[in-house]
């Protein structure tokens, strides 16, 4: 008999975390999944968010280092990007108007911006230019963070205990949400790499969940 997908214990105070032991985390969606989505076809019906020159105003929700640069995103697809510490800030070109809530660099050239309608951006040259990856309309439900462990596999996390997967750049996603034993469908706010600790991904009602092979397993 297999043994179950994870077990759930309690740790600190009752806070749940549940440890993936013998199912892989994350694998490969194919090019005529559901759940898969190209950039060049999400690219054809993009509609690029305004350029405006008070979109540093705006509301901002998260920032990243792209090497010495700073990237940062927020509502209406904004994104900006500063070479100077944030004294000065120029604002990406972006094929959406959606808010974005969170962007992960996994090098100085290459990040991932996630937001609402499920939509995960890449940029391939330090976040001056965007490109969408993917999007779910069905969903109606937003990503709330992104993590690449490498340039090939990454994970985005949100709301209804979305948890989506890559191991090709992005190219293609995968919903992989039923491999959390999350039946409640709390909402997974945050992924991280916590250095000798493991992949974490926590949510709602103290929920968390722990991966110790960087999401394979």
């Amino acid at each position: 008999m297999r043994a179950p997908f994870h077990r759930r214990i309690r740790l600190y105070a009752g806070l749940p975390l549940a440890i993936f032991t013998s199912c892989s985390f994350a694998v490969p969606a194919t090019a005529g999944s559901d759940s898969a989505s190209t950039s060049a076809a999400a690219a054809d019906k993009a509609v690029y968010a305004v350029e405006s020159a008070r979109a540093s105003r705006g509301l901002l929700l998260d920032v990243a280092h792209a090497g010495a640069r700073l990237v940062v995103v927020g509502d209406h697809g904004h994104i900006l990007f500063s070479d100077d510490q944030g004294k000065t800030w120029s604002q990406a070109r972006v094929p959406t108007r959606q808010l974005l809530t969170a962007v992960f660099f996994v090098d100085e050239q290459h990040g991932w911006a996630v937001g609402h309608d499920a939509q995960i951006l890449a940029s391939n040259d330090g976040g001056k230019s965007w490109g969408k990856q993917f999007e779910d309309l069905k969903r109606e439900a937003p990503l709330l963070d992104v993590w690449f462990k490498d340039l090939d596999t990454g994970f985005a996390v949100g709301a209804y205990g979305a948890l989506l997967s890559t191991v090709d750049g992005g190219q293609h996603w995968e919903d992989v949400s039923e491999r959390l034993d999350n039946e409640d469908q709390y909402h997974l706010n945050s992924i991280a790499q916590v250095k000798d600790a493991g992949l974490f991904i926590v949510g709602e009602a103290g929920s968390m969940f722990r991966s110790s092979d960087q999401g394979q397993t």
